[in-house]
């Protein structure tokens, strides 16, 4: 490939355009430049075109030698520069011309009638451009890349093409089936059509028979309405002359009644007048007769009363006197209770009278009330721990629990315990000699020992099947527990721990048993209240919570 300058003049000034050509790929067998283009590798045949030169033509272009003005457009150069300065254009290279001839011969072989004529057509140029490409070495690889670029192009159109057959048929047969349905509407609505016609002419006719019937009966009432008011007339007519007729009667009604009236008084004035000085005198006896019975019926019933007015009253006073008879019995049991209530406010003025005096002379005669707050300093604890201990308790109970603290505090500093000897009068569970070891038990312990003993003793009493005394089975309860040289100082450490805190119910309950002085069957029914109790509550509670309410503890 080599470039061939083309000069052009205007203005005084050079301008080179460069223009390429291109020699052709390979030599003919004569020694001519002829390109040897494949046309189709389907129909295996060479075409050969020959070229005017040993280069290829640049067409379309402009003979050397001629040029142009610079900046300026040949169109807008004035006429006489225009004519002396036209370019004039060469004749087409033989090699295009035999490519325009091959299509054109191919394009009219082409059977247009078939389907995909478009394909068919692309064929051809198809061709044309292989061969051009062909004859172009240099521009070879641009030229398939872009031929494989519009091929690939061209591929994917067709598949959407294809995908659109698809979709083109499936919208043909939805437009097949909707324009059923418009035939099977319209055919539908024809028939509709068809009978609304039919009813609109058959109300027409209605309508002009109902006008008929509505001039005739208009007719009808025009002539009624004439009957009517003739009827009316008459009727009026008929109203006057009956009122005559009745006013004509009514006065000879009257007429004959003056008649006989007259015709009466003139047969009244022709009576006997003997007759009525008869009737006027029977007339005076009865009149005298009728005031006698009155006067005497005045006299003897002047002041009795109506029998309905006597009962009505007679009613109310039983009624009264009844009620007398309650207010009087209730009046007679509040003056007893009067009378009872005197007699107690007089024994309680004097008790109050007696009991102020006794007040005065204790006042007088007895020692200030201790104030007990002053024991939370002495008290082990403090304050808070004697608040606890004296809350709810008398002064009697207080002086106890003092006595318990201050005897524990002595009981826990002593060491040892003079032993009571060997008598028959000492309980077996204090005999013995010299000193005994004080455990220090604290008051919670002695209660778990406690139970421990009950519990030990009801089992062994259930097996000897007999009730043991619970003095000789505490001390061996003891015994089988710490050995025999162990047991008195559990036995003396217990008991000067029950005696010191008798405020316990346990621990006086328990010393009580064991001195003889309550029976221990008041051990064993306390303990069944106990358990009878517990069952009694477990059953309220009835959604196992450990807790009653107050209302299903009452």
């Amino acid at each position: 490939m080599e470039a061939r300058p083309s000069v052009f003049i205007g203005s005084g000034t050079l301008e080179v355009d460069k223009r390429v050509s291109f020699h052709r790929s390979s030599q003919s067998v004569t020694g001519k430049n002829l390109p040897i283009v494949k046309i189709s590798s389907q129909k295996k045949q060479k075409y050969v075109v020959h070229s005017s030169s040993s280069h290829l033509s640049t067409w379309p272009a402009y003979e050397p030698g001629q040029g142009i003005l610079q900046n300026r457009k040949p169109c807008a150069l004035p006429g006489w520069q225009s004519a002396s300065k036209r370019l004039m254009p060469i004749s087409k290279p033989r090699y295009l011309e035999e490519l325009e001839s091959y299509l054109r011969t191919e394009l009219k072989a082409l059977d247009l009638t078939k389907g995909k004529v478009q394909e068919l057509k692309l064929q051809p140029y198809r061709e044309v451009f292989e061969c051009f490409m062909e004859e172009f070495k240099t521009y070879k690889p641009l030229l398939a890349s872009i031929k494989r670029e519009y091929e690939s192009t061209i591929a994917h159109l067709q598949e959407k093409i294809y995908t659109l057959e698809s979709v083109n048929g499936v919208l043909v047969t939805a437009s097949d089936q909707c324009t059923q349905q418009i035939l099977a509407f319209q055919e539908q609505e024809k028939i509709e059509i068809a009978k609304l016609k039919e009813e609109r002419l058959y109300l027409l006719k209605l309508i002009d028979k109902m006008k008929e019937e509505k001039c005739s009966l208009e007719t009808q009432v025009a002539k009624l309405r004439k009957t009517v008011a003739e009827e009316y007339l008459r009727y009026l007519n008929e109203c006057d002359a009956r009122k005559l007729l009745l006013l004509d009667l009514n006065e000879m009604y009257r007429q004959k009644e003056e008649l006989r009236l007259t015709k009466e008084q003139e047969d009244v004035l022709d009576e006997d007048t003997v007759k009525l000085k008869v009737a006027l005198r029977v007339a005076r006896q009865d009149l005298t007769k009728a005031q006698i019975d009155l006067n005497t019926m005045q006299a003897n019933y002047g002041d009795v009363v109506p029998r309905r007015d006597f009962e009505l009253q007679e009613q109310k006073y039983n009624d009264l006197a009844d009620k007398l008879s309650i207010l009087q019995k209730d009046f007679d049991d509040l003056s007893d209770e009067y009378e009872i209530l005197l007699d107690i406010h007089k024994q309680v003025a004097e008790d109050r009278d007696r009991y102020f005096n006794d007040l005065i002379n204790v006042q007088r005669t007895s020692t200030p009330r201790p104030d007990w707050n002053k024991c939370g300093d002495v008290v082990l604890g403090g304050s808070e721990r004697w608040n606890s201990l004296s809350v709810g308790k008398t002064s009697d109970q207080l002086l106890d629990v003092l006595l318990e603290e201050i005897g524990g505090g002595l009981l826990r500093e002593r060491d040892t315990f003079v032993g009571r000897g060997r008598s028959e009068r000492i309980p077996p569970y204090l005999r013995c000699d010299g000193l005994v070891r004080n455990k220090k038990l604290t008051k919670k312990e002695v209660i778990a020992l406690l139970r421990e003993i009950w519990r030990e003793k009801i089992i062994s009493d259930q097996q000897k099947g007999k009730q043991s005394s619970l003095s000789d089975f505490f001390l061996s309860f003891f015994q089988k527990k710490y050995g025999e040289s162990a047991a008195f100082d559990w036995t003396y450490s217990i008991y000067e721990n029950l005696k010191l805190f008798r405020s316990n119910e346990m621990m006086a309950l328990f010393l009580n048993v064991l001195t003889g002085n309550v029976d221990e069957g008041v051990y064993h029914s306390h303990l069944l209240e106990l358990n009878n109790l517990l069952k009694e509550l477990t059953i309220a509670d009835t959604e196992n919570t450990g807790q009653l309410t107050e209302e299903q503890f009452m």
